[in-house]
């Protein structure tokens, strides 16, 4: 069910045909509206629930989506890293953006976005950040008081101003974190190993392995999560009970089973960052294990370029492969039943030595030349993912055959009952009559046959 495309459609009068056929012939008020996006971007043709005042979750026919705080259906395709650039016409870069097919923005989330279009949020619980440089990554002993009370702390200074913020969608945990293997020549279990006897983590780690001698030590990472999760997602909802919180932003192959079950039962979703080549059988895993709504919350990609030759995320030796590349990826994601979001890395080029981190514009702000075919990549892509079981349904009512003449009496029969209304006498339990009521009437399919 599309919301890219003008809302009078072919496949708008196929899906009231097969409910003519299929089931009760009443059709109550059905007055087209010109307008297919809410205020937030979501689909007025999927029409979930009465809103919360805040972005939730929501399913249909077995397909996930982020329900926009007026109800409708949203699966946000954002673009990240927007906080570097040094242009101040924030108005401008959103309609820019819109321009370019985007939905929100970026899990930086900077405050500029805040009013502007829905963002994502990230919330860093440790310094275990596999893109910190080595003088600012590290393990600490998150049993530790101190510990807990700077994260505390520092999670209520970020939290805590965007709490009634209608726009933000959610908080996406720790980027990409170091949980299995080394960084900087330590790793999680190394680190406790050396705390001293009378550290909290030490008397928690010697208490593991007395009470554990035959359990591979890996398992450890497990009690690890387990106190950053509790602690810091509870602090979280304590400092804002309005919005969603999903996993760490996980690298798909430095996700361990132990580490996410630990965060299970605290997050509405799990989070990843994109390898990069998106696979539905990731995401086909991720389904099977978790059976959560999945993020895309950032993918790296890019080409070379006449003076780039090392790019972070090289997938392509020119624009016209790339495109091909990112269309695919994309779509998709977002095509995936469970996938409700995916954050295209990024806004503007960076230039680290030696790589090139690519973004939609150069750094003198000269857009890509495959710019101009974006929209339409993204159009199509929330198209599928806007796509339900029942519209694939209906699209084999395009065909009748030798039954055309019942499909001519079908649009007579529309054409007689879609215009006004349909007038209802409801009587209460009490034996009163409604009036004024907003009554909603589901209707069932029944068996049909032919003949």
């Amino acid at each position: 069910m599309p919301c890219t495309m003008p809302f009078i459609n072919l496949n708008f009068m196929k899906r009231i045909v097969f409910l003519l056929l299929f089931a009760p012939l009443l059709l109550i008020s059905n007055q087209l509206s010109s307008q297919e996006l809410d205020n937030y971007g979501g689909c007025l043709n999927i029409h979930i629930d009465d809103g919360s005042g805040f972005f939730r979750l929501g399913e249909v026919e077995g397909k996930h989506f982020l329900v926009t705080p007026d109800g409708n259906a949203y699966k946000a395709l954002g673009l990240n890293h927007m906080h570097t650039t040094s242009r101040k016409d924030y108005d401008k870069i959103i309609e820019e953006l819109k321009a370019l097919g985007f939905n929100s923005g970026d899990y930086q989330g900077p405050n500029w976005q805040w009013s502007r279009i829905p963002y994502t949020k990230g919330v860093n619980l440790t310094k275990t950040s596999v893109w910190l440089s080595e003088d600012k990554f590290k393990f600490e002993d998150v049993f530790a008081e101190n510990f807990l009370v700077e994260m505390e702390e520092s999670i209520k200074n970020t939290v805590s101003p965007q709490a009634n913020n209608e726009m933000l969608i959610a908080y996406f945990l720790t980027d990409v974190p170091r949980w299995n293997g080394s960084q900087n020549g330590s790793s999680w279990l190394s680190f406790f190993k050396s705390l001293e006897d009378s550290a909290a983590g030490k008397l928690v780690w010697n208490q593991w392995k007395s009470d554990n001698p035959d359990t591979p030590e890996e398992d450890f990472l497990a009690i690890i999560a387990r106190q950053i999760y509790s602690n810091g997602i509870g602090f979280i909802r304590k400092y804002d009970s309005n919005h969603m919180v999903f996993t760490e932003r996980y690298w798909e192959t430095n996700m361990p089973e132990q580490v996410v079950a630990e965060a299970l039962p605290y997050v509405d979703g799990i989070a990843t960052q994109a390898s990069k080549n998106v696979k539905k059988e990731f995401y086909e895993s991720l389904t099977e294990k978790y059976q959560l709504p999945i993020y895309v919350a950032d993918h790296v990609t890019s080409f070379t370029t006449a003076e780039y030759t090392n790019t972070m995320g090289q997938v392509a030796t020119n624009e016209n492969d790339y495109l091909a590349f990112y269309t695919s990826a994309v779509q998709t994601a977002l095509a995936h039943p469970f996938v409700i979001g995916y954050n295209k890395c990024q806004y503007q080029d960076e230039f680290n030595s030696p790589q090139l981190k690519q973004g939609l514009y150069q750094s003198d702000g000269t857009p890509y030349s495959y710019l101009e075919n974006l929209e339409g990549v993204h159009q199509k892509a929330l198209d599928m993912g806007y796509s339900l079981p029942s519209d694939k349904l209906t699209d084999q009512l395009l065909d009748w055959g030798e039954y055309e003449n019942i499909k001519r009496e079908a649009f007579e029969r529309i054409d007689l009952y879609r215009k006004g209304d349909e007038h209802l006498k409801v009587i209460l339990p009490d034996n009163e009559t409604a009036t004024s009521a907003d009554i909603r009437i589901k209707l069932k399919q029944h068996d049909f046959k032919w003949g």
